[in-house]
């Protein structure tokens, strides 16, 4: 992320409502670009495609692509967070052969992986090959595509992760009308692959230039186009080393996506085809709500990229200088008040977001075309969605200071009080559907908080606490002064320094 903090403290020492402005949009588009071009270019396909693929068709062609992500980010999930720790590590140690030889089996696993659980999970369906093959082949791309991200946004390229998907969008797009038109829904869905596809071997081709993967130019020594080219599976180490990560991605989107697939059983879910159920008065909401949080997350990474990680610094260039506890505990304070601060600013924000949202529900839901079934849980939702985008900024904060464990109790939490709440609300009725997601959202982000201020008030400890301690060595005579005691690898002995070897 260091890149970005660079270029952000730039157009923000412009000091003008320009370079403020500037500094938003850079933000936005880091954050949730790729996002965002995914949803116009899903939202421009209903609409122009209306009057060319039925009602019905498109239905299985949006439950097919709701499913796809769904499965491709939980399937994934375990990997994501334990590689990018891997990649960020490889490259602070400046070991970039060993990240190309891992991305290669990283790569290789998701593959695998999505395509045994995708294709397990068409062989219960009864609709025609071509839709179980486009099935497969988009849940491998998608799932890929997520891998790559990790690759590329590790060494700050941003600008070919956006080139990339917007150049998919627009194939996407394109591909889907024309396909459609000719082929009907198989086309359809088909055009729409392809894009993706375009998307995916941009990033895989600037990920392999980026790390050197198959390079066979002169300039690169023997030894180099060995690492470079060879399959590695050292990033599996980092799943030994740090359990908590590997659960912290399974859970976290696992949690993410509980309710939806609650909702998508018994009476609440729909038939779009086939063995695909789908909550539409509960999803389209939840979905329309999520794009609420798009400027949280351009202000939470100014405000992480800048002030904070200034004061996060300095703290522990402060324990490396060896500064007094007085010097330490101010430094700290320091950072209390940029989270305080930042938090503040960001309540401020979407509190008139969220509001106004609330406010205009059935209007909103009206020009969106939504049922009324979706007016309740688009309030819900907007709340819910800003909720937990405050307690996901709270885990980043977290996993800053290494503090794995509190961030995997608090996307369990999230996830069991999801699960269970939102079964809840479904048995309630419509007029509660949404809100077993709100008050999970809303206990995770009180828990969330607790565990947060607990871990800041005791910094100093953990930070000293947590360090490695020297490596014991058997009770032998060697390491004795005398017969009687005095243990230690350096003693002194007839006024003399003695070492005790191992």
């Amino acid at each position: 992320m260091a890149g970005i903090g660079f270029r952000l403290k730039k157009l923000l020492a412009e000091d003008t409502y320009t370079g403020l402005m500037k500094g938003y949009v850079f933000s936005a588009v880091i954050s949730s670009g790729p996002w965002l071009l995914s949803v116009l270019c899903l939202s421009l396909l209903a609409v122009f495609s209306a009057p060319i693929i039925t009602g019905p068709a498109r239905q299985v062609f949006s439950a097919m692509v709701v499913y796809v992500y769904a499965f491709s980010l939980v399937l994934t999930g375990f990997l994501q967070i334990t590689v990018t720790r891997f990649v960020a590590d490889e490259l602070y140690y400046k070991k970039r052969e060993t990240i190309a030889g891992s991305f290669i089996s990283v790569m290789l696993l998701t593959i695998v992986l999505q395509f045994t659980v995708s294709a397990v999970f068409m062989s219960f369906s009864n609709l025609a090959l071509v839709y179980k093959v486009s099935f497969i082949i988009l849940s491998i791309i998608v799932s890929c595509i997520w891998q790559l991200m990790i690759f590329l946004s590790a060494s700050s390229d941003y600008k070919t992760i956006i080139s990339g998907f917007l150049a998919g969008a627009v194939i996407s797009f394109a591909g889907g009308i024309l396909g459609g038109k000719y082929l009907g829904l198989a086309g359809y869905l088909n055009g729409y692959i392809a894009g993706q596809a375009v998307t995916f071997f941009i990033l895989a081709f600037k990920t392999c230039e980026e790390y050197r993967i198959f390079y066979t130019q002169s300039k690169v020594t023997d030894e180099s186009k060995q690492n470079s080219s060879g399959m590695n599976w050292k990033f599996a180490g980092h799943i030994i080393k740090y359990p908590e990560l590997m659960l912290i991605g399974a859970f976290s989107f696992l949690a993410i996506w509980i309710d939806k697939f609650i909702f998508w059983t018994g009476k609440t879910g729909v038939k779009a085809a086939d063995i695909f159920y789908t909550a539409p008065a509960y999803d389209t909401a939840l979905f329309f709500a999520n794009l609420t949080i798009v400027p949280a997350m351009a202000h939470f990474l100014i405000a992480v990229e800048t002030e904070f990680y200034s004061c996060y610094k300095a703290f522990y260039i402060a324990i490396s200088d060896k500064s007094s506890l007085g010097v330490l505990q101010s430094k700290k304070q320091n950072m209390v008040k940029s989270l305080k601060k930042s938090f503040y600013e960001l309540v401020k924000m979407q509190f008139i977001i969220v509001i106004t949202t609330v406010y205009f529900a059935p209007q909103i839901s009206s020009y969106l075309r939504l049922t009324p079934e979706s007016i309740p849980v688009l309030r819900a939702g907007v709340i819910g969605i800003n909720l937990q985008a405050v307690f996901m900024m709270i885990s980043i904060i977290l996993l800053y200071f290494d503090l794995r464990k509190p961030v995997l109790y608090i996307n369990m939490f999230f996830l069991v009080s999801n699960a269970l709440l939102a079964v809840y609300s479904k048995h309630l009725g419509p007029a509660f559907y949404g809100s077993g997601y709100l008050a999970s959202c809303l206990l995770t982000f009180i828990f969330s908080f607790i565990l947060l201020f607990h871990y800041i008030k005791n910094l100093e400890f953990l930070t000293f606490m947590n360090q490695p301690i020297a490596g014991e060595l058997p009770d032998s005579q060697k390491l004795r002064v005398s017969d009687t005691g005095g243990y230690g690898r350096y003693h002194i002995k007839d006024s003399k320094v003695v070492f005790v070897p191992k």
